[in-house]
């Protein structure tokens, strides 16, 4: 049986080819919002994502897993195969790998995408990777953990409103 989005196991989910309710797994305190300030951007959710086969919803808060083009992103194999894990996605969706010494904010990871946005990209453990949602919004990711064997990782994640 394959392991699912969130810990959840292959074929649990009923509603295929729609937007779960289930959450992602989420640890370390994730939040739904922050409170707006004119310095910050507002943060729409942060906390620990677990991105496996399964497309994972960046638009919805929680994240949530889905199937059918309503996902943002989902982990799987990458090249060559059994050797490293990589984030596509989905759907036109674009991503880019951000470097360390980059401050992260919604501005920096559109403009990177606008330039070098890919379809896919491997990780590794600090790996720090932006996303563009489907909605138009950004995301952040820390890869702290990656399991070539399953084929998935565990980023701390930021989403930021648009």
């Amino acid at each position: 049986m394959v392991t699912i989005f969130g810990g959840f196991q292959d074929g649990e989910a009923s509603n295929e080819g729609q937007a779960s309710e289930q959450p992602a797994d989420v640890r370390d305190g994730g939040t739904d919002s922050a409170v707006p300030s004119e310095e910050k951007p507002q943060v729409r959710w942060s906390g620990e994502l677990v991105a496996v086969y399964k497309e994972v919803d960046l638009d919805s808060t929680p994240p949530s897993r889905t199937w059918g083009g309503a996902g943002d992103m989902h982990a799987s194999w990458g090249t060559p195969k059994g050797s490293t894990v990589s984030a596509y996605f989905t759907y036109g969706g674009e991503g880019v790998e951000l470097d360390p010494k980059v401050k992260a904010t919604p501005e920096t990871c559109e403009e990177r995408i606008s330039t070098h946005g890919v379809d896919s990209l491997d990780v590794e453990v600090g790996t720090r990777f932006c996303v563009l949602t489907d909605s138009g919004r950004t995301a952040l990711f820390d890869v702290k953990s990656v399991d070539i064997e399953a084929e998935d990782f565990t980023a701390q994640a930021t989403i930021w409103e648009k």
